[in-house]
């Protein structure tokens, strides 16, 4: 038996509360960061007054974070001057892809640091490399006159990016400073230890302890990794025929005898200097989204007032984002865009469905960058993996793609998101082990594909101090949007490259002829349009050819009536594989209506025969030939769930084709019950009772409100749930405090007596917003 209670947050409910003397469990403490102009005081003095602590004070954007008790929320929400109030969202360090990264082994052979590669190659000179760019000048000074510059000699990051190409023209980023708020860089490394890096400030966990500092070896690899990718100056041996050598063009590696070459690794602008601000505390573990508007808000102080000049800022990380540009680290971005900054950010790691670019590359000043694939970096680490010939294998072709876990565009406001693309597949860089010697490493992600257009930034930045020109971050972000090379290949998207492949040699001879444009943004028409299935159509029949690591999307809309999703792919039989090491197979990805960096319900689901997905609410059943996947069940969320296939980027066979059937299977209205709706403008903030009798089996809580993910604004609120027995924060339930809409908590086996819950909305960007309880008791 059921019993179904709509719930109004009011009176009736704290006056049975008061009347049975029930013990009120302890409120807990809220972080919240909220939008309000300067000066602060009154404001402060009101949140004080409501029992809560201001726990930081931005400079350049409006605002403040705060910790309130949870009962604070509606009267803070209500305060004159506050123009909204966010959650102060943990932020998590990105998670590299496909189970790196992996520390290489170099048979005992050290890293070389410039002066050690110096030593080695004695008067050894430079050698001149295919001229794939235009006005190279070669800097090697004449034999015997000085020490060896590694950044005179050619790298494949160098080379394929044109920036080996402009480093006579850019003093290699000499004159540039990048700062990179992120895990800290470690100044000490090897490839590194030629290249200023210039300790700022520890904002994470490990402030005031002994892990402080963001130029330690202790810290977490991350942002060493993505230094190196900026700044690297070293070298390493192998052996003529070794692994890495043997994919390398000859111009990227240096016979020095014995069977053994040098092989440069050098970052994109391998003079420049860093600035190293840390959020993330060394264990890796995430940080608030408060601490990264400080460190943005640090960084605009030190260049405003001179104390450090920095040209360009790194962020290799990303949240999920409620109302695309405008929350208050989006408008940090921006403003460090004003203050002669330009903000280049990772487009994140939750592709590839459309829509998922991660904020705060959403912002509308960002240069936001995807991860791409060549075969070089592939090649190199499939031989590693699985032994030599595999990476030909695995990736036959010399092409570039976009990988599946880049996330694409557009942004929930119909830009395009996605600015440009570079690669971000295996990259190779510095990394900080816990023995604290330095060893190089492979690692992918979007974390690495916007350091490298970060350094590439700071190229054209040099050239700009260098020679007085007057060009600020938007000529900048514009040139290399301008000067980027969109994807040879056939099947690639504006939503997943942008504007194409970073190019900076294109892009500095824009700049060098005067060429250089001021304004925002530049925006693509996208010919390659995702099949849209209203909510009218209840079964949809399409077949798809497609080249190896090319994406179709379906975008089906999802209501409140929305019962099930069935998806099944028809492969005509079993997929043939070839001799590569991973057989053959069509993956599969779906996400829900969430936009922005936020988990798919399906990740990375290997179909290698007919198979089929069943979505429900809150539930996913697998059935056919179907392997691999990671799942994520939710309710079933109103607005447009995203179903994405990509012939796997690793296949041996060019394509794939297959019959894709979707049935959406809708049922009758939600109905009230007789309940009655809650109005957010008469309540911000519930807490009421709700008897469980000693009967019941299972509850559950059902909270639902208008602006969800079927909103370009989409609002956030939180259910918390204590049982009769709890009376602290520590034991309450949380799996209704989460970015889904509608929040769901199931009970099994309940406590009888009196249940205590909260509602709290900790993000409404739009007006008021109207909102609904429902608890479902099922009895014996």
């Amino acid at each position: 038996m059921k019993n179904v209670l709509s719930l109004l947050m009011g009176a009736i409910f704290l006056v049975a509360l008061t009347a049975t003397g029930s013990a009120q469990p302890e409120f807990p403490q809220v972080d919240v960061i909220v939008h309000t102009a300067k000066p602060y005081n009154k404001v402060i003095a009101a949140i004080e007054d409501l029992g809560g602590t201001v726990t930081m004070k931005y400079v350049n954007v409006d605002g403040l974070a705060a910790r309130i008790p949870a009962d604070a929320l509606a009267a803070l929400s209500g305060l004159k001057g506050v123009d909204g109030i966010e959650k102060d969202m943990v932020v998590n360090l990105p998670k590299p892809k496909d189970g790196l990264p992996q520390t290489v082994q170099f048979d005992g052979l050290e890293v070389l640091d410039p002066a050690a590669a110096a030593e080695l190659l004695g008067t050894l000179q430079s050698t001149e490399p295919p001229k794939k760019g235009k006005g190279r000048k070669k800097k090697a000074e004449p034999a015997g006159s000085g020490p060896i510059n590694l950044d005179t000699y050619y790298s494949w990051l160098g080379g394929v990016t044109g920036a080996f190409d402009t480093w006579a023209d850019t003093a290699a980023g000499a004159s540039s400073i990048v700062a990179i708020i992120d895990t800290g860089t470690w100044a000490a490394h090897p490839c590194l230890a030629s290249s200023p890096v210039i300790a700022g400030p520890d904002f994470s966990t490990d402030s005031g302890g002994g892990f402080d500092g963001s130029t330690l070896s202790t810290n977490h690899w991350h942002g060493t990794f993505v230094g190196g990718v900026i700044s690297n100056d070293c070298a390493i041996v192998d052996a003529a025929g070794g692994v890495i050598a043997t994919h390398l063009p000859a111009a990227a590696k240096i016979d020095i005898g014995g069977g053994l070459v040098l092989i440069p690794i050098l970052g994109m602008a391998p003079a420049s200097t860093i600035y190293a601000v840390k959020v993330f505390p060394h264990t890796g573990a995430g940080t608030s989204t408060s601490t990264i508007i400080a460190a943005l808000d640090h960084v605009i102080d030190v260049k405003l007032s001179g104390a450090v000049d920095i040209d360009v800022l790194n962020m290799s990380l990303g949240g999920a984002t409620l109302f695309d540009g405008r929350s208050l680290e989006e408008q940090v971005v921006d403003a460090a865009t004003d203050a002669g900054i330009l903000v280049v950010i990772s487009s994140g790691n939750e592709g590839p469905s459309p829509g998922s670019v991660a904020r705060p590359g959403t912002a509308y000043t960002a240069l936001t960058v995807a991860a791409g694939t060549d075969h070089v970096h592939t090649r190199i680490l499939w031989d590693v993996v699985f032994g030599a010939g595999a990476g030909v294998l695995m990736y036959p072709l010399e092409e570039r793609g976009v990988i599946s876990f880049s996330n694409r565009g557009p942004s929930a406001d119909g830009r395009n998101a996605v600015d440009i693309i570079a690669i971000g597949t295996f990259n190779f860089s510095g990394f900080t082990p816990p023995a604290g010697a330095g060893v190089l490493n492979w690692a992918s992600g979007t974390s690495f594909s916007a350091p490298t257009v970060s350094g590439a930034a700071a190229l054209l930045a040099s050239w700009r101090n260098i020679n007085g020109a007057n060009v600020g971050p938007r000529e900048i972000k514009n040139a290399l949007t301008a000067g980027a090379v969109p994807i040879a290949s056939d099947g690639w998207s504006i939503r997943e490259q942008g504007h194409g492949w970073v190019q900076v040699r294109n892009s500095l001879d824009l700049l060098q002829s005067g060429k250089k444009n001021s304004g925002e943004r530049h925006d693509l028409d996208d010919p390659l349009k995702p099949t849209i299935l209203l909510g009218s159509e209840t079964e949809h029949t399409e077949t798809i050819t497609l080249k190896r690591g090319r994406t179709f999307d379906f975008l089906l809309e999802i209501t409140e009536e929305t019962e099930t999703v069935e998806i099944n792919v028809n492969t005509g039989g079993p997929i043939a594989s070839g001799p590569a090491p991973i057989p053959n197979s069509w993956e599969i990805y779906v996400k829900s209506a969430k936009h922005g960096g936020t988990v798919p319900l399906v990740d990375t689901a290997n179909i290698f025969d007919a198979a089929s997905i069943v979505i429900g609410d809150g539930s996913i059943v697998l059935g056919g030939a179907i392997a691999g996947a990671f799942l994520e069940p939710a309710p079933m969320e109103p607005g447009i769930m995203k179903v994405t296939l990509e012939p796997d980027w690793t296949n041996n066979v060019a394509e794939l084709t297959a019959t894709v059937t979707i049935k959406r299977t809708n049922g009758a209205p939600t109905s009230n019950a007789g309940g009655i709706t809650a109005t957010f403008a008469d309540l911000d903030f519930g807490f009421f009772v709700v008897d469980v009798p000693g009967s019941a089996t299972t509850v559950t809580f059902d909270l639902s409100w208008k602006h969800d993910w079927s909103k370009v604004a989409t609002n956030d609120f939180d259910l918390l749930i204590f049982a009769p027995s709890c009376f602290s924060f520590n034991c309450a339930l949380f799996d209704a405090a989460t970015l889904n809409s509608p929040e769901r908590q199931v009970v099994e086996d309940p406590e009888a007596g009196s249940w205590f819950i909260i509602v709290d909305a900790f993000s409404v960007n739009v007006g008021r917003d109207p909102w609904r309880l429902d608890v479902t008791i099922e009895e014996d």
